[in-house]
This record gives structure tokens, sequence and C-alpha cells, in this order.
């Protein structure tokens, strides 16, 4: 401790000062034992959130590939109605606030969708690569990357065929 004070010590004409005050009383107030007992807590409380989740997880590999693939499966059926959604409104020619909304909507389902993906990918590489998980994520891995190049390609107003794409993709 006296190192650390000699390392903040400055000399002036005035006497000894500090150079970093709040360096100082941020380093005093975490040796607070009340501190020291919310910084434990509060990381005993990350570990219990981690632990609900794998809880809810199979034990067997193989049954948390399974239940990956259906929610990846899930997220693309969201990304689906979020499309056709967007196609409606692209149709009818709502208004661009409506759209910007839709857009954002499809958006966020592909990203979740990806993100199921690359669960379902984690969940593989634990029990073991077979042909029918290795097609489907392949299958959802790009269905996944093609909404959200849809969305980069096609959200300004000015581009051509917007409803002739996202038609194409719902096929």
């Amino acid at each position: 401790m006296n190192l650390f004070l000699f390392m903040l010590k400055r000399q002036t004409n005035q006497g000894v000062t500090y150079q970093f005050p709040l360096l100082w009383h941020f380093v005093y107030s975490l040796a607070r034992p009340d501190w020291l007992i919310l910084l434990l807590v509060a990381a005993s409380g990350c570990t219990s959130s981690y632990h609900r989740a794998q809880a809810q997880l199979p034990p067997e590999p193989a049954a948390a590939l399974t239940l990956r693939l259906a929610e990846a499966e899930q997220a693309q059926r969201l990304a689906r109605e979020a499309a056709q959604k967007l196609c409606n409104n692209l149709r009818h020619g709502d208004r661009r606030e409506d759209l910007e909304v839709a857009f954002d909507r499809l958006e966020a389902a592909a990203y979740e969708l990806q993100r199921r993906v690359l669960a379902a990918r984690d969940a593989e590489e634990k029990c073991g690569k077979s042909d029918n998980s290795a097609a489907a994520i392949e299958r959802l891995n790009i269905r996944a990357l093609a909404w959200i190049a849809y969305v980069e390609t096609h959200r300004d107003p000015d581009t051509p065929s917007r409803v002739g794409a996202l038609e194409v993709l719902l096929e």
C-alpha cells in the first residue's frame, strides 16, 4: 500500500498532493467490505443464470442437437412470417415508417435465426456430425444469410424489384 501511495504522491511548494485523487478514491472505496460483499453477490448471480440455462438443456448431446435444430426451425418459421408481412406491406404500398418497421422485424428475425443456427452447429460439434443434421444446419444457415442479404440490399426505397426478390426468397 505504501508503494501505491508513493507512486501517487507529488511534491509541490505547498506540501504533498496526490496526482490521481479519483483513482485513489476508487481504489479505497473498493477495499471497503460492503463493496466486496456486493461484488461477490453480483458474481454469484451471474453464475446462477448460467446454471439455469444449462439445466434446461438435455444431458445427452444428441438430444441437445435435436433441441437446437428445433429452435432453429422455429426461428426460420418466424423469419418467414416476418418476410411475408414485409411482402404484404410492400405490395400495399404502406408508409415508409411501416416498411422500416417491417424491415427491422425481418432483420431481427434473420439474426435470431443465424444465432440459433450457430447454437445448433455448436451442439453438432459436441455430439458428432451426421448427414441429416449437417444438411439441415447448412440449409438454415443459407436461409439466414439470404434474409440478411435481402434486408441489407433492399432496405433503400429506391431499390428496384423489392417485392420480386422477396417473393423468390419466400418460395
